[in-house]
């Protein structure tokens, strides 16, 4: 794999990393047979836990129990319920993956740049993981809105950059300042996938002009990319 600080600086530049092929061919068959019974226990209705279509945050309704959720799923959370039985440890093993991991504490270690200049690395007693979910192929078209998690489209750029944790000039120039990474998303699929879509360079400027009066699920944003990613890669 590249050298972690390769990743930092591919992370620091794009807003992303991937890793490639992080599972083994006997891991990604164990995880996509706990997925499909998941899926079909949550598109029976016979799991609560679910996020419904046409709704992009939380929180969504809960199905009556038995009755499949009327507009369909996108996604299923609570997958380490021991509800789930022997899947909920396929899926633990996943979200443990020291394979994972390592990278995203890599990724959140600290070279010194606004620290005073002291290296911190990020080991596993730092560690808080939280949000484990998987997204599925819905039975009808649904999208996401372009969003950024923690910075509302309503936001002013003053309120925007402030979020971001860029200065004043930044916010007005476009250029952030270098600031650590608190947190860290991965994404694993596991079948052939290009959901993920972002615009390279975006986590640390203020949106332009463009962006902001760009329509919720523009299609078309300038600058956009399509991440692909093949069964087993990761995405960070």
């Amino acid at each position: 794999g590249k050298p972690m600080s390769s990743l930092r600086a591919a992370l620091a530049e794009n807003g992303f990393v991937i890793q490639r092929q992080v599972l083994s061919a006997s891991e990604l068959e164990a995880l996509r047979g706990a997925a499909s019974r998941a899926t079909e226990r949550a598109r029976s209705g016979d799991w609560p836990d679910v996020r419904t279509v046409g709704k992009q945050f939380p929180p969504w309704p809960k199905p009556s129990p038995g009755e499949p959720p009327r507009d369909g799923i996108w996604g299923i959370q609570g997958l380490m319920n021991p509800a789930l039985g022997s899947d909920a440890d396929i899926f633990a093993a996943s979200y443990f993956n020291d394979k994972v991991l390592d990278v995203a504490k890599a990724l959140l270690t600290s070279e010194g740049e606004g620290d005073g200049g002291i290296r911190q690395e990020c080991t596993d007693d730092d560690l808080v993981l939280e949000l484990y979910n998987m997204l599925v192929r819905p039975e009808s078209d649904f999208e996401l809105e372009w969003h950024r998690d923690d910075v509302p489209r309503t936001a002013t750029a003053e309120e925007e950059a402030a979020k971001l944790g860029i200065n004043s000039d930044g916010a007005k120039e476009g250029k952030g300042a270098r600031k650590r990474y608190w947190n860290t998303q991965w994404n694993l699929p596991l079948y052939p996938d290009d959901s993920l879509v972002v615009v390279p360079g975006s986590h640390v400027r203020v949106r332009t002009p463009a962006e902001r009066a760009a329509a919720p699920k523009e299609p078309n944003m300038p600058g956009q990319l399509i991440v692909h990613l093949e069964p087993g890669d990761v995405s960070k």
